[in-house]
């Protein structure tokens, strides 16, 4: 929340984002992924034994937003895309906005709610709660059911 430019709040949102995402048994978070075609600010190898995690698939992407406004569907669209790139390996990704998100992510979720594909959005004050905890697997727990039943 100090950062002073964009590049700076976008670093300290994704490090706060690994180090809660490391939290959690069985994650191993290698940090950015760079391919000749996009970029991925968070990649996990899902080792995990949480029946819920468990189930998704071995790779999990995060994508952090640390933007004054609040994310949009076209950033839930261009990383539901990174999803698919992935030959099939990530069935969950993990949309992260520190201000929030605007309804039209909400309308684009319903609209993919027949495909396998899970994008958990996550929120600042979610990740505040984490933080104060010192775990993200509870937070994360809920707000994938959230996303799946809505």
């Amino acid at each position: 929340e100090t950062a002073t430019d964009a590049n700076a709040k976008g670093r300290a949102l994704e490090e706060l984002a690994a180090k809660l995402l490391e939290t959690i048994a069985g994650f191993e978070v290698v940090g950015r992924t760079r391919t000749a075609t996009e970029e991925v600010d968070i990649t996990v190898v899902n080792g995990s034994a949480d029946p819920l995690l468990a189930r998704e698939g071995p790779l999990i992407l995060a994508e952090c937003k640390n933007w004054s406004s609040k994310c949009d569907k076209d950033a839930f669209v261009l990383f539901r895309e990174k999803l698919v790139n992935r030959r099939q390996r990530a069935t969950l990704g993990l949309l992260i906005s520190w201000n929030g998100f605007a309804s039209t992510v909400t309308k684009e979720m319903l609209r993919d709610s027949h495909d396998s594909l899970v994008i958990v959005p996550l929120d600042g004050r979610q990740l505040r709660d984490a933080a104060a905890t010192g775990a993200l697997l509870p937070v994360l727990s809920q707000a994938w059911r959230d996303a799946v039943m809505l």
